[in-house]
């Protein structure tokens, strides 16, 4: 009895969701035809491609700022990479981590943290906007080598691949996945090898 019960809730579930699914919202105004209009052809100059800026200096700075991060708790932590918002969970209480503005590989970026459960910063996050991890890795085997054995290099179960750095104890580890890229950083008691 149950089993039938939940097999046509869900098929109610089903019908509604794909009810949804192709109707228009009353509010767009349909398309009104326009005639073409005839325009004279204009003359431009050839313009020149931009090569693409070569991340600056502050990487490796704002990176070792990063690094730093990792133990620290949230006293010492707030204040960092020129101040972090604070990150609060749904709770509206408990305080996840920090959430900062830093340039890294010459693009705006938004590291955050999370504390472990006495209260240090365990993790950093960083969400790369590029969909290729090659700019990112070139950067860092500048910065810091090559990566370690450890890395993986070919693909995942999960479609993911990295390769990972250790620094101090730390792991940063550059992770692409399904056209995403991000770093992660661990402190030396989290790091996943």
């Amino acid at each position: 009895m149950k089993t039938t019960i939940k097999t046509i809730i869900t098929a109610i579930l089903a019908m509604v969701l794909l009810a949804a699914c192709g109707v228009e919202d009353e509010d767009t105004p349909e398309p009104t035809p326009t005639a073409p209009v005839e325009t004279a052809p204009v003359e431009t100059e050839p313009v020149e491609p931009e090569e693409t800026p070569e991340p600056s200096d502050a990487t490796a700075e704002n990176l070792s700022e990063c690094l730093a991060l990792l133990g620290k708790d949230d006293e010492a932590a707030k204040d960092a990479l020129g101040g972090g918002e604070e990150n609060i969970a749904g709770d509206g209480e408990t305080l996840i981590g920090r959430i900062y503005s830093v340039e890294l590989f010459g693009e705006q970026t938004e590291p955050s943290t999370a504390y472990d459960g006495s209260g240090k910063v365990s993790v950093v996050s960083i969400y790369l906007s590029g969909a290729e991890s090659e700019p990112y890795y070139e950067k860092l085997v500048e910065l810091y080598g090559e990566p370690d054995e450890s890395s993986e290099g070919e693909a995942s179960e999960s479609g993911a691949t990295w390769e990972s750095w250790n620094i101090n104890g730390a792991q940063l580890r550059l992770v692409q996945s399904y056209g995403l890229c991000t770093l992660e950083l661990t402190a030396p008691s989290t790091a996943v090898g």
